[in-house]
């Protein structure tokens, strides 16, 4: 092969499935456009093996894709296809001094509805005297025969901005769409309310208000929140915290919540840290009057360990959360830093107590004391009825105008009551002992009682010589009448056995009958 006729690689395809559909010659920007199965790729001919630009063009595999450049007021590419009469408008070129540049994003030019999908072939056309018009013609014949011509236009940048004018129809449609109120049914019922998050924001001064007028505020909330229980009108079914109770004896918006703590009231403020700190509001205080208090503090610890009644000392322990970035920081910042602990800390100790102005119910009737204790010493096994204390259950009905309240009549299965037999509502868990009713009793020696006792020596063995009894003589035992063999004194402990084992000797511990002596024999006569 001749050096003429030698061919020089300068791009390769990554995929190998994809093809070149077509290449168009430089421009007058110097920028060549090739066409794959895959995208629309801009090249500079000096720097071929590195595209400067890519679209996917998200065609099928299709080997009919061509593209073809317009120069109206700028480069224009357009690309076709025979199996699609689809256009795609892209607006990439390179102005003098400036790099490749996107100046606006693809978009296609749909045929109308009664062209075909396909074509044969196409053909853009401008006319030589509109050279430099910002226009072109597009032609395209069908399978039917038919030819199809598009005019497509770009608008120069230096036109003035379109003005849209809306019919009165849209405008009437507008209106009635305003007026008109959406019905959402069930949900529609729901409460609308809307917080203000400002309290969120570190630098709102909105929040600095005088501290006197703060102060008188709070005193006159603290009066209020003492004689809570007191009112004749309060009837509370909920459980209520410290911060509830200060919440409600003061100013009530127009929508109250249980725990309101996301709205930026005045219990969220120095003044309350500092009534707190000096002891003029405790639990005790706000308690007196209610039926029912406790103290839910240990419960925090469990997640908290610095949880605490004395919000003093609690601000000093959350202290170990405070920022350490070193020693550049502002005294805005630390101020900041100061009063969120304060706050935190407040937040926590009103939300360590509970009040309710209904107490427990009795576990155990007074009615109901003969009747219990009759049936401890009956030997009846069944279990009594479950009693419920401060929450009881609910019977809720879908359908029903209220929900009424069991009380004790709900029915348990025998395990869960047998469970819960041994159980008094109201008694700490932590003094409860579980005692095994069935299966044998375990003696546990207590360690306590061991180490107490005393070690005592043990008694010395003094050797003792013990003197043998005198003889007792065996009685003769008579029978009136001769027996076989004859027993001599008493019977022996065994019975006794024939021998089976052989033993040294001649006879081999068998028995031999003994021989008759023969008889003498006269040797003289009379």
């Amino acid at each position: 092969m001749s050096k003429a006729n030698a061919s020089l690689k300068l791009l390769t395809l990554d995929i190998l499935q994809d093809v070149f559909t077509s290449v168009e010659d430089e421009c007058s920007d110097g920028i060549m456009r090739f066409c794959t199965t895959d995208q629309v790729l801009w090249i500079d001919k000096r720097y071929a093996t590195k595209p400067l630009l890519g679209f996917k063009h998200d065609r099928d595999h299709d080997y009919t894709l061509q593209t073809h450049t317009f120069l109206c007021e700028r480069e224009l590419t357009i690309l076709t296809s025979r199996k699609s009469s689809v256009m795609t408008l892209y607006d990439v070129s390179r102005p003098p001094g400036y790099p490749l540049s996107i100046h606006d994003s693809p978009y296609c030019i749909h045929p109308p509805s009664n062209c075909g999908t396909s074509n044969l072939g196409q053909l853009l056309f401008r006319h030589p005297h509109s050279f430099y018009q910002p226009s072109f013609t597009l032609f395209q014949i069908h399978e039917r025969g038919d030819i199809t011509c598009f005019d497509v236009s770009v608008p120069s940048q230096g036109g003035s901005d379109m003005v849209l004018e809306w019919s009165n129809q849209i405008d009437a449609m507008k209106t009635e769409g305003d007026n008109r109120q959406e019905d959402a049914g069930p949900l529609g019922m729901r409460e609308r309310k809307e917080r203000q998050l400002d309290l969120f924001h570190i630098c709102d001064e909105k929040r600095e208000k005088p501290e006197k007028a703060e102060a008188e505020i709070i005193y006159d909330i603290i009066e209020q929140a003492l004689m809570f229980w007191r009112k004749a009108e309060t009837s509370e079914e909920q459980i209520l915290t410290s911060f509830d109770i200060l919440f409600r004896a003061g100013e009530m918006p127009q929508s109250t919540s249980n725990s309101d703590f996301l709205s930026d009231t005045i219990i969220n403020s120095d003044s309350v840290f500092q009534a707190l700190a000096r002891g003029r509001i405790s639990a005790e205080m706000l308690g007196k009057g209610s039926m029912w208090h406790h103290d839910i503090s240990p419960v925090l610890r469990h997640h908290i360990p610095e949880a605490t009644q004395n919000v003093q000392r609690l601000t000093d322990s959350l202290s170990q959360l405070d920022l350490n970035i070193g020693g550049n920081r502002t005294q805005g910042s630390i101020r900041r830093e100061i009063r969120a602990r304060e706050q935190l800390a407040l937040d926590m100790v009103l939300a360590s107590n509970i009040y309710s102005s209904h107490p427990f119910a009795d576990s155990v009737q007074k009615s109901q004391d003969l009747e219990s204790l009759t049936e401890a010493l009956s030997l009846n096994s069944d279990a009594p009825p479950i009693q419920f204390g401060y929450l009881r259950p609910i019977r809720q009905d879908v359908g029903a105008a209220d929900d009424k309240d069991l009380g004790d009549v709900v029915t348990c299965s025998p395990g869960i009551r047998l469970l819960l037999k041994e159980w008094t509502v109201g008694t700490d868990p932590k003094e409860y002992t579980s005692c095994e009713t069935e299966g044998p009793e375990k003696t546990k020696t207590s360690v306590e009682d061991t180490a107490t006792q005393k070690t005592v020596q043990p008694p010395a063995i003094v050797k003792v010589d013990l003197i043998a009894p005198p003889p007792i003589p065996r009685r003769a035992v008579t029978h009136s009448q001769p027996i076989g063999e004859t027993t001599d004194g008493l019977a022996d402990s065994q019975e006794i056995m024939a021998s089976t084992q052989i033993l040294p000797g001649p006879y081999g511990g068998r028995s031999v009958l003994s021989k008759k002596k023969p008889a003498k024999k006269r040797t003289g006569g009379f």
